[in-house]
């Protein structure tokens, strides 16, 4: 019995381990269609910066739908912006 359950055992962690490696490859992917779609190449002197936006828009990739409710919600909870010039 316990070598069975090795077996599954070390089964389950080889699909496991190929499927981390695939969404891996393939945000590496994303990663290289947005350096090459959106900004066309990098330097490196920004290439932190668009690292860093990638990372943002990826980690956001499900959220879509919330958007417009959480624009909503937040202009209704920050404080009115008075202009100096503005007569009340």
């Amino acid at each position: 019995m316990g070598f069975s359950v090795r077996t599954v055992a070390m089964i389950t962690a080889g699909i496991r381990h190929r499927r981390d490696a695939m969404s891996v490859q393939v945000a590496i992917a994303n990663l290289k269609r947005f350096l090459l779609g959106t900004y066309h190449g990098t330097s490196k002197r920004y290439l932190q910066d668009y690292l860093n936006e990638f990372c943002y828009r990826f980690n956001r990739r499900f959220w879509e739908a919330e958007i417009p409710n959480r624009l909503i919600r937040l202009c209704l909870q920050h404080r009115p912006v008075l202009n100096r010039g503005t007569v009340t």
